[in-house]
């Protein structure tokens, strides 16, 4: 008995709604156009930021305002200097009532770094030990830490270290004044004279002082970073910290490349606040600038042209 195969009629070609073990209850045509669609599928895109506003600008609408105000305050006092640089608070902290053997001081120091962690007293050493050449021997180190929680640690090493050579100095002023109240006979043909001692230079004792700069850097700006708690508290410590005769000026900094686009606000906003705080207290504001990888490489390119 014969019967009517209906399922020629409604197969396709090249297809077959039969089921089988590769291919069970899906039609072979479906399975192919699958594959050929998942070699048309291109890789997702990344979207790439736009590029950060320029620093300069910053800095101009920062110079802008500085201009505005020192204009302002010279009209109310036209004596008295608004603007106090980094060398001119160096040179009044440094050097008012301490012995001024040299004036060479090293600007930066990462004391609290990772790698000086245990070791700072040998670092001190190591940087007094160059005081037999008066050339390059040092009279003050100025210190920063990029970790705001630090920023009490810093200035506690500085006055630590400065009341131990203040007392070194003391004492050896003390002795001094003891042998110059001293005289010695010196016998010359007969004749007897009296002379004061002298002192030689080996005697001499070249002390080295610390300071420091106080701020808060954008390496803890992040995420978590609150400008209406944050921004307050960490600023008002600041100006709390920075009445001490130790701290020489206030660390700022800016970092528009290399850390996330939604932090730039955030770094702006502590960037005036910081600028404020600096006009306020008199004191130079440091700024740590951090700029693109080909913009540097374009800065080392020009300076290598120039040197030839």
């Amino acid at each position: 008995m014969g019967f009517v195969d209906r399922g020629g009629g409604r197969e396709s070609k090249k297809s077959s709604l039969r089921k089988s073990v590769k291919n069970p209850g899906a039609a072979a045509t479906r399975q192919k156009q699958a594959n050929t669609n998942k070699s048309l599928i291109h890789p997702p895109t990344v979207q790439v930021p736009s590029l950060p506003p320029a620093v300069s600008a910053l800095v101009e609408e920062v110079l802008l305002y500085q201009a505005s105000h020192k204009e302002a305050k010279q009209k109310q006092n036209e004596n008295e200097n608004w603007m106090v640089s980094f060398a001119e608070a160096v040179r009044e902290h440094c050097f008012s009532d301490r012995p001024q053997h040299n004036l060479w001081i090293d600007a930066a120091v990462a004391l609290l770094a990772r790698q000086f962690s245990g070791d700072t007293v040998s670092v001190l050493d190591r940087a007094g030990q160059n005081q037999e050449n008066d050339l390059y021997s040092l009279s003050s180190l100025v210190l920063w830490c990029s970790e705001y929680e630090r920023q009490i640690t810093l200035l506690e090493e500085c006055r630590s270290h400065n009341t131990l050579q203040d007392t070194i100095l003391l004492s050896v002023e003390k002795s001094k004044s003891k042998h110059k109240t001293k005289k010695v006979k010196f016998a010359e043909e007969g004749e007897e004279e009296e002379k004061e001692k002298e002192h030689s230079p080996e005697d001499e004792v070249h002390p080295l002082f610390l300071y420091c700069v106080l701020g808060i850097h954008s390496n803890n700006i992040d995420r978590n970073f609150n400008k209406n708690i944050h921004a307050t508290q960490w600023v008002e410590e600041i100006r709390t910290y920075s009445h001490g005769k130790e701290v020489l000026g206030i660390l700022a900094s800016l970092n528009f490349y290399s850390r996330d686009e939604k932090l730039m606000y955030s770094q702006e906003l502590l960037f005036r606040a910081l600028f404020k705080l600096a006009a306020e207290l008199r004191k130079p504001l440091m700024i740590h600038l951090y700029v693109s990888e080909s913009a540097a490489q374009h800065d080392v390119q020009k300076n290598n042209n120039n040197k030839e």
